[in-house]
């Protein structure tokens, strides 16, 4: 399935109207079913841009904790004949979590919220994160410019967000779009979860803005650092803080705001 689609649209320009076909975003609704032991339960339907879902989904499984590594799943399967790529079946290798049970209720999980389906938001962060070393400014501010040689999708439709690892002095990998802002952080994880690569000591760069959620994942996952060309939320702020996380915002040009770090010239 194409991550993007042509449609019939009318462009207005000089007092106008001009019939043209439009490249748009794909949106299309991802249905997650576990399969463990003669169990079986449908837990969500994730609203997603199509590709890469079985990274979607294992970072998504992380992320409700319901499972450690990739190895807890034994089988990622498209269902139906002929292949349903919207129907998904993680099967585990033993039987399903029980907290998969309590978060069923969720039924949908939209693109613009990533902290759907929680019954509350964990405000202390599980773990603290591994500290950063020494970064250099310029480094830092070419990173958004980088991204952006990745950003297909953007490029052609607009309106999808980007995730990327970023290893210390190095630049963007594991770069993803999505629709959903949330979804893109899900599928870095989930490759690191497949490759068996660690996020800690590396920096999370997002495309937009850094809202709770999306940090919550990041220290969730282990990394040192979460860079957005965007703002964070003071919720984002906080639990930055709180977990040892160096957060940097506003990345744009030659400037940015430094919102939590264990060494706050970041020299």
């Amino acid at each position: 399935m194409q991550p993007r689609k042509r449609l019939l649209t009318v462009r207005r320009q000089d007092q106008a109207g001009v019939t043209h076909k439009d490249q748009v975003l794909l949106e299309e609704p991802l249905q997650l079913t576990l399969q463990g032991e003669g169990q079986r339960l449908r837990l969500a339907t994730i609203l997603r841009t199509p590709g890469d879902d079985y990274e979607l989904v294992l970072g998504y499984l992380f992320a409700l904790e319901l499972i450690r590594d990739a190895g807890d799943v034994k089988e990622l399967d498209y269902c139906a004949t002929p292949q349903d790529f919207n129907h998904l079946t993680a099967i585990f290798r033993g039987a399903i979590p029980e907290k998969a049970l309590q978060l069923r209720s969720q039924e949908w999980v939209h693109s613009g919220c990533g902290a759907c389906g929680q019954d509350s938001l964990e405000v202390a962060p599980p773990h603290q994160v591994r500290p950063l070393a020494a970064w250099d400014a310029d480094w830092l501010c070419a990173l958004p410019d980088q991204l952006r040689k990745h950003q297909d999708l953007f490029e052609k439709c607009g309106g999808s967000h980007a995730a990327a690892l970023v290893r210390p002095g190095g630049k963007p990998e594991l770069v993803f779009e999505d629709v959903g802002r949330h979804n893109a952080v899900d599928k870095v994880v989930g490759r690191l979860l497949m490759n068996k690569q660690t996020a800690a000591g590396n920096w999370l760069l997002l495309s937009g803005r850094s809202g709770f959620e999306l940090i919550q994942k990041a220290v969730q996952a282990g990394f040192s650092g979460v860079a957005s060309v965007g703002p964070p939320s003071s919720l984002a702020v906080r639990y930055a803080q709180q977990a040892g996380l160096t957060l940097v915002g506003f990345l744009r040009g030659e400037r940015y705001n430094i919102y939590a770090t264990a060494d706050p010239t970041g020299d």
